[in-house]
């Protein structure tokens, strides 16, 4: 079977990347906020770079409940990624960002769903290609 997931050189992985992003980087809200990127952009780069993390609070909720939705935004991600590829690599940048869920709690969605998070996903990762 083949693997769907995100690969290594997709995500972020060194705290000075996460520091970098964090420090240096803008910030995107979703249409209802409840998602926020933090996105850094290199331009005029040899090689196109798209780098993803996802960050979430133990505030949130337990464990299970974040780690599922941890994979439903890497998944709406890799779902609708290819045309943020497509104008990366026409621009020639690479591009790294963290998403951040502020509005999502256990209490409020304790069954989320992938069609919940997708269209939020969709939304800002718009607004990073607008903005490039």
């Amino acid at each position: 079977m083949k693997n769907l997931g995100l690969s290594a050189k997709e995500r972020i992985k060194k705290l000075s990347e996460f520091r970098k992003v964090f420090k240096e980087g803008k910030a995107i809200l979703s249409l209802n906020k409840k998602l926020k990127v933090y996105y850094f952009l290199i331009k005029e780069t040899d090689t196109t770079e798209i780098k993803i993390a996802v960050t979430i609070n133990k505030k949130n909720g337990n464990a299970v409940w974040r780690n599922r939705l941890r994979r439903l935004i890497k998944e709406s991600y890799r779902l609708s990624k290819k045309e943020l590829v497509l104008t990366c690599s026409e621009k020639k940048c690479s591009l790294y960002f963290i998403i951040n869920p502020i509005g999502f709690n256990k209490n409020g969605y304790p069954k989320i769903k992938l069609k919940d998070i997708r269209y939020l996903v969709e939304d800002v990762l718009r607004k990073v290609i607008a903005e490039i």
